[in-house]
């Protein structure tokens, strides 16, 4: 009985040494198990949490030592990408002075700078009002709207 009990764990273990060295023997063959990621879609891609919305709006900002005309290229529920005449450092906080077409209210927003390249830098809003938000995106599909007429 003691033979047949050596004779079962010999087998188990030479099983299992064959499918340890097969299975690394197949990971060292680079041409193996290789598989193509899938394509992501560019929505995939844009690890950003809200829809940003292309667009010229004027805009004068406002940093603790100086105030500025420019324009916002690009904005989102979350903040905007904006030209700058200087390039502040990352963290400045700025205030945003927007006032729309037709529109006799100005809105305000506070951010602050999270990167800039060249002449362009990204701003996230501090607390922006939801309310101040959706009146400049419908402002944007408006203009979008006028433009295909």
């Amino acid at each position: 009985m003691d033979v047949n009990i050596h004779i079962l764990y010999s087998s188990i273990a030479i099983f299992f040494l064959a499918a340890f060295f097969a299975i690394r023997e197949r990971r060292e063959d680079s041409t193996v198990l290789m598989v193509k990621p899938a394509k992501r879609t560019p929505r995939e891609r844009d690890k950003r949490s809200y829809k940003r919305y292309k667009t010229t709006l004027r805009i004068k900002y406002k940093t603790s030592f100086e105030e500025e005309l420019s324009w916002i290229k690009d904005i989102s529920r979350g903040g905007a990408r904006i030209f700058l005449s200087k390039r502040p450092a990352d963290g400045t906080s700025l205030t945003l002075e927007i006032n729309l077409p037709f529109d006799t209210e100005p809105i305000f927003f506070k951010g602050s700078i999270i990167w800039h390249k060249q002449d362009a830098a990204g701003l996230i809003f501090d607390k922006a009002p939801q309310r101040d938000i959706t009146r400049i995106i419908e402002h944007i599909n408006d203009m979008e709207e006028m433009r295909s007429l």
